[in-house]
């Protein structure tokens, strides 16, 4: 290349490069001028509100039979899981769990609705069933061919033992549905059981209270009828009659029941000592209501805004212990 060549290659070269330079300026130029505000980030997804209870209960709001859960004042109502019968919800101690009826069998759920499992499938059975307070066994009433009663078995479905029998309820007895012995419903201390006897179709039956360890009969508490549920402090158990009257009888037997101005079915209690039980309201829909035994009793799980069964109906309340 000669000199005149490289003194032009030369001189190209260098305004090629202050050309890109220039540009580069520029571009910098542009980026440092103010662009106006940032626009603020995308708001966060709502947070969907989910109850964990300690308020459980069954509805068909949605169309066919489910659990839902609700919180204290019986709001943020939340869908858990589906049932495919009306069948009592109960409780593990630790509120972490709910055994319920999928008819014909027992299963158990966390409140969170995972970890669904089928503990027991040896026969039929339907609710209630009930969680002993230590967490260690169920009771449940059950129909497994001529083998009909009250059972007990452990939490994970094993060990299953009939506590007893449907002959319990006289003779002649040979029913699952008029006569027999059912809902059975464990004392505070986890000692007894109690459990509803009746011997026909409309007939009157009674309370009795079993005890666990040996299957000895301690006491028949009478003129009542299904459902009974043991107060907190074990003093007390509710009850209700055919005429459909909530009751209320001393555990040890003595003294004549106590019947609460009210007229509902399957009083459970609160903590409280309130009775929670299920109730047709004015238009005649079963609702979940509460009770202190003195006043009205008022509306426990608030009417369902837009149902998606207008003529839904709630029931089969139960509290965690």
């Amino acid at each position: 290349m000669t000199g005149t060549s490289l003194n032009r290659w030369r001189r190209q070269t260098a305004l090629a490069l202050a050309v890109v330079f220039g540009l580069l300026l520029v571009s910098c130029d542009k980026r440092a001028l103010p662009t106006g505000p940032t626009p603020p980030p995308p708001p966060p997804p709502p947070t969907v509100l989910r109850s964990t209870g300690p308020i459980a209960f069954v509805s068909n709001r949605e169309g066919s039979p489910a659990i839902y859960l609700a919180d204290e004042d019986g709001s943020t109502v939340t869908r858990l899981i589906p049932t495919s019968v009306i069948s009592y919800p109960a409780w593990s101690p630790d509120r972490q769990r709910l055994a319920f009826v999928r008819q014909p069998e027992i299963y158990v759920v966390n409140v969170d609705g995972s970890g669904l499992r089928r503990i027991w499938s040896q026969g039929s059975t339907w609710g209630p069933v009930d969680w002993s307070p230590d967490g260690s066994k169920i009771a449940f009433m059950a129909c497994c061919g001529t083998d009909k009663g009250i059972f007990v078995m452990n939490s994970d479905g094993s060990d299953v033992t009939r506590l007893v029998g449907h002959e319990f309820a006289g003779p002649g007895c040979d029913g699952p549905y008029f006569c027999g012995v059912e809902s059975p419903t464990w004392s505070p201390d986890g000692q007894q059981i109690a459990f509803a006897f009746f011997a026909g179709h409309g007939s009157v039956g009674g309370v009795a209270i079993i005890n666990v360890v040996d299957g000895t009969l301690r006491e028949f508490l009478t003129n009542s009828e299904s459902s009974p549920a043991w107060s907190p402090d074990g003093t007390k158990i509710a009850f209700y009659t055919v005429a459909r009257d909530i009751g209320l009888v001393s555990a040890d037997g003595l003294g004549r029941p106590l019947f609460l101005q009210v007229s509902g079915e399957d009083p459970r209690w609160a903590p409280d000592g309130s009775i929670i039980f299920s109730a047709r309201n004015e238009a005649g829909r079963t609702r979940v209501f509460i009770t202190t035994g003195a006043g009205a009793p008022r509306l426990l799980i608030p009417e369902a805004t837009a149902p998606a069964n207008p003529g839904y109906e709630d029931c089969c309340a139960v509290w965690a212990r």
